[in-house]
């Protein structure tokens, strides 16, 4: 499936979480258009710029969870994991050979690469799948988090068991899970502010 059809959904999703007081139609008097005009915009540029779903993506996760983050910490933790695990100027002995060689030798040339696009997903990063965790599996997750997934013997065996089902599993489980992230924190009211740019407090 391409990411079409599911960051479509997951947007729809950002205005119809399951908080009290944010649904959807909850813009329906401050900004009468606003769902549909999300819905149309990511409808028509996601498939020319189907990067711009995983931006999304992490923008919800952010905004929901993080919070705040550095810029160049997933950066320096993939560098570290091909060119200095513990200090010593060593790899990640969890990672696989082959995907930490093709890496160094095409993506992540030195360890001060601090440009080079990566994707998460190779081979199928422009699909909405479980390709992911198919590479976690095979010890060929970019980070370390996703190594740490195996680690667990019930998380290793909730992959497993995801991977084995049937697409519409994960989608579902996706759906399901970006709704409740969404419904963490949620500031309604005079709790919080919509900023007029990101990255700054409205004066």
């Amino acid at each position: 499936m391409s990411f079409r059809g599911p960051t479509i959904l997951v947007c729809l999703g950002f205005l119809s979480c399951v908080h009290a007081d944010l649904k959807l139609g909850f813009y329906d008097n401050s900004c009468p258009k606003a769902e549909k005009l999300i819905l149309d915009f990511v409808g028509e540029h996601i498939p020319n710029a189907p990067t711009m779903a995983a931006s999304l993506l992490r923008m919800h996760f952010h905004d929901c969870f993080v919070r705040v983050i550095g810029c160049n910490a997933f950066v320096s933790t993939q560098s570290d994991r091909l060119y200095n695990f513990t200090g010593n100027g060593d790899q990640d002995p969890s990672l696989d050979g082959f995907y930490a060689t093709n890496l160094k030798k095409n993506k992540c040339r030195d360890a001060t690469d601090e440009t080079t696009l990566v994707e998460m997903d190779p081979g199928s990063f422009r699909t909405f799948d479980v390709g992911y965790y198919r590479n976690v599996l095979k010890r060929r997750g970019l980070f370390e988090s996703d190594a740490a997934l195996t680690t667990d013997a019930a998380a290793k065996a909730a992959i497993v068991n995801l991977v084995d089902s049937p697409p519409q599993t994960f989608f579902a489980g996706f759906a399901m899970s970006m709704e409740k992230m969404g419904s963490i924190g949620v500031k309604t009211g005079s709790s919080g502010e919509i900023r007029r740019n990101c990255g700054v407090i409205n004066s």
